[in-house]
């Protein structure tokens, strides 16, 4: 691959992180992100003043190269989160969570332990008499 076409892409990947939109402009916060994840922040020598200083005054286009080509792209730091049984264990379900949550469809009677789901429109259906037929 092309150093030009790699630039772009590296560039246009720490444009658009964290977005869902298109964004073809590095802003401030984004620039930051750069140096953040080149390793150039951290200690006393760059703070993200300085940073913020230097994307103001507006950074040489040979320097901001240099930068793209060093990192690796935007990286992601995010958690995951931990078991909690009141989300992730179905079992404990109630009410119209419960009755979606049994293998993605409705289901007329669900029954686990002492509850019971009913689907309404087959209890209030409007039975047919004699008159009717």
């Amino acid at each position: 691959m092309s150093q030009d076409r790699e630039l772009r892409i590296l560039f246009d990947s720490f444009c658009n992180f964290g977005t869902r939109q298109l964004v073809v402009e590095l802003d401030g916060s984004k620039f930051t992100k750069l140096c953040r994840d080149c390793h150039l922040l951290g200690g006393k020598t760059l703070t993200t003043t300085d940073v913020d200083i230097i994307f103001a005054k507006g950074m040489a286009p040979e320097g901001l190269k240099t930068l793209l080509l060093s990192s690796e792209g935007p990286v992601a730091n995010g958690t995951k989160a931990q078991y909690n049984k009141f989300h992730d264990d179905k079992n404990l379900y109630t009410g119209m969570y419960r009755r979606r949550s049994h293998g993605g469809e409705e289901r007329d009677n669900v029954q686990e332990g002492s509850s019971q789901i009913l689907r309404f429109d087959k209890i209030f259906a409007k039975k047919p008499t004699r008159g009717d037929r």
